[in-house]
């Protein structure tokens, strides 16, 4: 019988033989739960014959996959399969040849059509053999791996490519375990009295705010999800806003705000490179401003979580939009390092918050709201249920239309709110533009899921920072750096940062009251859960906006949510959390029996000044024999001295209060902090509990010493150049021990040296009392004696009083005790640094940093010149480009800097292609410091992959620092220019000629670049240019041009005038007359304006 069973495994699972999992067969649905009107997708055809349908629930999956990360059978509800068969609606017209590719990566595959950027999901984790099958079935269609993509996702079942060709997605579709193919969405982004108006800054119109209650954000990390950002901006470089030079890189300075960086955009790449991505179009730049901005000096300008570090992640291109490929890249990256030690300090751990200002563009296949079944919607899920809270722009389209990452079942999706530019709320509405909802059901019984959007924030002309204009492309020209100005932009893109700020700083109350949801050592779920909660009862919802009554029994509405966002309510709820006054003021007499624990901390163990710490404890046996214990009561107190000649003085920290919890509690307090010259500090725990019959027990005391870790820096002062060995000294106060640590820069620490005080054990670690006397008050011998006072741990000096016979310490002794060590400079290469000291006490208590910016400099001046960017950009007249055809003429681009501290003159810089010179200039002086943007020239003369690579001084004329780091290489696709005549309208191609926002009733220039892709001149082209109206598209204005050669490209201009503000959808269009056109999908191209009567500042 064992031999039968093996038998039948191997034939039904092929290659490899086995079984690694067994699926579900019961609890799924056996029909799909959406049925709408697939009367407009042409049936799948195998050959000749309609496809066999697909088996999309199987019973075994491979050996060597792995459990799935997501519910099986989840695909059996995808938002864009109308008729069921597990193949995308829109690549099923893109097979029958009803439509075109949208892909923002396509080139021309070995079938003649463009190629598609697909996800291919698995019914399980895909294992190696799924891997290698995938990769044969479209490798035998002419795909290449070189510039394509191809990546395993670790918290989806599918796998993400692209430049797939058209001919190979049924075979694709046929592979053993896939469920779905989908095709991967084209994202594009959405486009000072906002803060206050939220009530997160104070004001003089409303008195309660976030700001207010001395909350900023600190200690919480956001992510920006967008086209990149400019973090030299004087408002995104540090948190002091000390610095006033935005050359310097965040190692170079004491307190940067951003910790770390992806780019998913680059060239051929699969997933995201660490780095710190720049950003090209200024909608990220603008976005990190409202978020955790600080306004500069000025403090004028701030966003809502100046307190909060920034995680730039890089996910669309610099015109403003991309694949899904790269969200999918980027959101797997932040989820992978949810949890990194980014080597700034222990307040910018991990990952707590996502900002995402984007979603998908429109489409003309079907139903453009979604039900949170996407691959981005999914992997959002992921992000939540790993502690994150994402928030998403919910678009502005002014429709019903819910999509990307709004749409996922845990995106808190924010709506625009239009707050008229004033601080008061009494005015505020929506904009006509602001998408609503609900989102189309999943079926999964689940009504929350679809309340899209769920608050609305201001998002109409926002002031935030402004990212650097992209410099021109002369050689060797200064690279633009982001500085100190502001522009005003619109749209659910700003309101979604405001949203992300304003969580930063709802977790960072979580964090300070000690809230259930965030006493989590792996946070999951509940993170999101209790945010989109409060977020809900916190807002401000009005009756006149009920436009279609509640939803499902709940007080939301369709455009509004729940609610404008109200920073005062907000923190009214969450300050309504922790203990609850008891009406006896505490336990009463008469009071029996120990029924009461207190298990932490430890009595008689070390706490310090200014940490917060859960009391806890639970109901020993005694108390569970006494009854059924119906309340527990706690009470904390601290009891301290001004000075060693005045009596004892008694503060309460938390009143008699409920605890959290009965059998087994918990409540925080927060240790204060007092001037070094108040002594005998402690804090006594108190707790006692009540049973069914009225009876209380008896007081549970615990009292626990109070202590200081504290730490200064004298030296190096970093006014003046290092070299040699140096001595880093200061001063520190501590408890029983301390280790000097430093680094530099985001190195790892190092324990230096260490100190100790003479008479701390480990019985002092875990708890141990200290009498103040050899004898007790009836003269017998005190067991607690332990030869000194507590004050000895914190390095103080003892005193023995002899007539009173006790031990005490020096009046004038706080406990500073110098430090130092000597660092050997001559160990690390001629640089800027920043050294970071700390000290870390015996009971494990570190200090905040220290930071200091110094300069090492063993070595003559000379210079050094290094690669700024990880990566060439390849682009076609300031257009990114991913391929390009023969004989296009192209600008080879990447950013050096001189990080030496002597001048570089006569640069020479050589492009080369497979080792063949290709263009040379020469860069006259590169001063210390400096950037300059290096832009080459490149005519690709032959098809197919080509090595391009830059190098500085290739003949090694400069003498340098390090000169391992002067060439920059990468590999570009070249494709061979198609026969005939192709005009092409390409993404960026369009702008408004002059000022970036126009205003109504003014007449505004238009222009696209039309380029001529085929090798055959266009006689005759025409050209119209239309906008979105209530009616749909309507025609403005017709242009024509008499010629475009072969492989090159002219402009074509129109004239605007808009009537009406706000965000204005315009289509240009090409033709040429009386000839074909090799593709006409590229002649069409749509693009937002913002139409705005104020001027940019």
């Amino acid at each position: 019988m064992s031999f039968l069973i093996i038998t039948i495994l191997t034939l039904s699972l092929g290659s490899p033989m086995g079984s690694a999992h067994v699926f579900p067969t019961t609890g799924l649905p056996q029909e799909p739960l959406f049925h709408d009107d697939s009367s407009d997708i042409t049936p799948l055809y195998c050959g000749d014959e309609l496809c066999p349908e697909k088996e999309r629930l199987p019973n075994f999956s491979p050996i060597d996959s792995s459990p799935p990360v997501m519910d099986f059978g989840w695909w059996l509800n995808f938002w864009s399969d109308s008729d069921s068969n597990g193949l995308d609606d829109r690549l099923q017209m893109i097979i029958s040849g009803d439509r075109e590719s949208v892909s923002k990566t396509s080139i021309i595959g070995a079938d003649g059509r463009a190629t598609v950027a697909i996800i291919v999901h698995y019914a399980w984790h895909p294992g190696d053999s799924n891997i290698q099958e995938l990769r044969e079935t479209i490798q035998s269609h002419g795909w290449n791996q070189d510039g394509a993509w191809f990546m395993v996702m670790d918290h989806l079942d599918a796998i993400v490519l692209d430049h797939v060709p058209v001919s190979s997605l049924l075979e694709i579709w046929n592979l053993e375990g896939v469920v779905l193919v989908e095709e991967q969405n084209v994202i594009v982004p959405y486009l000072d009295k906002a803060t206050k108006g939220s009530k997160v800054r104070p004001s003089g119109v409303y008195d309660e705010s976030l700001r207010g209650l001395g909350f900023h954000g600190s200690e919480n990390v956001i992510a920006i999800l967008d086209t990149g950002v400019d973090n030299e901006h004087f408002s995104l470089d540090d948190f002091s806003d000390d610095n006033r030079d935005n050359s310097k890189e965040p190692n170079d300075l004491e307190d940067p705000k951003w910790v770390a960086g992806c780019d998913a955009t680059g060239v051929g790449q699969s997933g995201c490179s660490d780095e710190d991505p720049d950003d090209g179009d200024g909608h990220g730049t603008h976005v990190a401003g409202i978020a955790l901005g600080t306004g500069d000096s000025s403090k004028i300008n701030q966003g809502y979580a100046p307190g909060s570090y920034l995680v730039d992640v890089k996910i669309m291109e610099d015109y403003g939009g991309g694949n899904s490929q790269s969200i999918l890249a980027g959101l797997q990256w932040v989820i992978n390092n949810r949890d990194t030690d980014w080597g700034n300090n222990a307040s910018s751990r991990g990952i707590q918050v996502v900002s995402m200002s984007f979603g998908r563009a429109s489409s003309s296949v079907g139903d453009s709201n979604e039900n949170g079944t996407s691959a981005e919607a999914n992997l959002v899920n992921q992000a939540s249920e790993n502690g994150l809270v994402c928030v998403a722009a919910i678009g502005n389209d002014g429709a019903n239309n819910v999509n990307s990452v709004g749409s996922a079942d845990t995106a808190i999706t924010v709506g625009w709110l239009d707050d008229m530019n004033s601080i008061d709320r009494g005015d505020d509405s929506i904009n006509s533009n602001s998408n609503y909802g609900p989102r189309r059901d999943d079926g999964d019984g689940d009504n929350w899921d679809e309340m899209k959007p769920w608050v609305v924030a201001p998002g109409s002309n926002i002031n935030s920072a402004q990212h650097a204009q992209s410099s021109g492309i002369i050689p060797g020209s200064e690279v633009n750096r982001a500085s100190d100005e502001y522009t005003q932009l619109s749209g659910s893109s700003m309101s979604t940062p405001a949203v992300a700020g304003l969580v930063a700083i709802m977790l960072e109350i979580g964090e300070a009251r000690n809230m259930a949801f965030m006493d989590e050592e792996n946070p999951g779920i509940e993170r999101y859960e209790a945010i989109r909660s409060f977020l809900a009862s916190g807002s401000e919802y009005r009756s006149e906006w009920q436009i279609d009554g509640t939803f499902q029994d709940n007080s939301w509405n369709t455009k509004y949510g729940f609610g404008i966002i109200d920073g005062g309510n907000i923190a009214s709820a969450m300050f309504g959390g922790g203990g609850i006054g008891n009406e006896t003021g505490g336990p009463v007499p008469p009071q029996e029996g120990r029924w009461v624990e207190i298990e932490s901390p430890s009595e008689f163990s070390w706490i310090v000044q200014g940490e917060t710490y859960n009391l806890r404890g639970h109901i020993n046996e005694d108390g569970e024999d006494n009854g059924s214990i119906e309340e527990v009561v706690t009470k904390v107190e601290i009891e301290f001295r001004r000075s060693s000649d005045v009596p004892k003085e008694r503060a309460i920290l938390v009143n008699w209060s409920n605890p959290v919890g009965i059998a087994n509690w918990t409540i925080p307090f927060t240790v204060p902090e007092f001037p070094e010259e108040y002594t005998d500090v402690s804090v006594t725990g108190m707790s006692a509990a009540r049973d069914e019959f009225g009876r209380w027990s008896n007081t549970t005391e615990s009292f626990f010493p109070v202590g200081i870790v504290n730490l200064t820096l004298e030296g190096p002062s970093g006014l003046s150049e290092l070299e040699g060995s140096v001595r880093v000294n200061g001063q520190f106060q501590s408890i029983g021990n301390a280790t000097i640590q430093w680094r530099i820069d985001n190195d790892e620490w190092k324990d230096e040296v260490s100190y100790h005080d003479g008479e701390w054990t480990e019985e002092d670690l875990e708890g141990q009392e200290h009498s103040s006397s050899p004898k007790k008050g009836d003269g017998s011998n005190d067991p607690a004696w332990r030869g000194h006072a507590y004050c000895v741990h914190m390095f103080r000096e003892p005193v023995w009083n002899q007539n009173q016979e006790t031990a005490s310490c020096k009046d004038d002794d706080y406990g500073w005790t110098d430090w130092s060590f000597n660092l050997d400079t001559t160990q690390y290469k001629d640089d800027e640094y920043r050294i970071s000291v700390r000290i870390l006490s015996a009971i494990g208590v570190a200090s905040e940093e220290i930071r200091r910016v110094v300069r090492f400099d063993n070595v003559d001046p000379m210079p050094d010149l290094k690669f700024v960017s990880n990566s060439i950009s390849v682009q076609e007249f300031g257009i990114p480009m991913q391929e390009a055809y023969v004989n296009t003429f192209l600008e080879v681009r990447a950013t050096i800097r001189n990080t030496g501290d002597q001048a570089a003159t006569e640069i020479g810089v050589i492009l080369e292609e497979w080792g063949e010179r290709r263009d040379e200039y020469i860069i006259p002086k590169l001063e210390s410091g400096e950037f300059s943007e290096l832009v080459l020239y490149w005519n690709p003369s032959s098809p197919g992959d080509a090595l391009v690579s830059i190098s500085l001084d290739p003949l090694n004329t400069i003498e340098e620092l390090d000169d391992g780091n002067n060439e920059l290489s990468g590999t570009f696709t070249v494709e061979s220019r198609p026969q005939g005549i192709d005009l092409a309208i390409r993404a960026g191609a369009i702008s408004a000629n002059g000022d970036p926002i126009l205003r109504p009733g003014e007449s505004a220039i238009i222009q696209a670049r039309v380029d001529n892709l085929g090798s055959e001149d266009a006689m005759g082209v025409s050209g119209t240019l239309e906008i979105m109206t209530d009616r749909g598209w309507e025609l403005v204005s017709n242009s024509t041009l008499p010629l475009i050669t072969g492989g090159s490209h002219s402009i074509i201009s129109f004239q605007l005038v808009p009537n009406r503000t706000g965000p204005v959808d315009i289509r240009v269009s090409v033709l040429v007359e009386g000839a074909s056109d090799n593709d006409w999908g590229d002649n069409v191209r749509e693009k937002t304006l913002i139409v705005d009567s104020t001027t940019l500042s």
